[in-house]
């Protein structure tokens, strides 16, 4: 995994960044990309009916160079907007994360089709 990152250029669609701003939609697509690593490795986890894989904040601040609270603003931003599901797993493991892409598919293609604004 080391050369994928190390040669791996994250990019967000337009219509998220607009929406979402710049840093959450960043984490996002970090998000998606882990997941998507996970999920060809066959190494997605069942956890509370979600499809998850974990990652620690440090890693998402690694990935993004975002500071601490970028990054815990942005994923309470997805969060909200239910394109994420965060789920604790206890003091100092990582979180869970699940991606719902079918979600993020039909938010992007609405917010583009539809002309919806904020």
């Amino acid at each position: 995994m080391e050369n994928e990152i190390k040669y791996a250029f994250i990019a967000s669609p337009k219509v998220i960044r607009h929406k979402l701003g710049n840093n959450a939609a960043d984490v996002l697509a970090t998000l998606i990309y882990k997941y998507k690593h996970f999920k060809s490795k066959n190494q997605l986890v069942s956890h509370k009916g979600y499809m998850c894989f974990y990652v620690s904040y440090s890693d998402i601040i690694e990935e993004t160079s975002f500071k601490h609270h970028t990054v815990k603003k942005s994923i309470v931003t997805l969060k909200k907007q239910g394109l994420i599901v965060s789920i604790q797993q206890g003091l100092n493991k990582p979180n869970y994360y699940s991606v719902d892409e079918k979600l993020i598919d039909k938010y992007n293609c609405e917010i583009f089709f539809l002309g919806k604004r904020n």
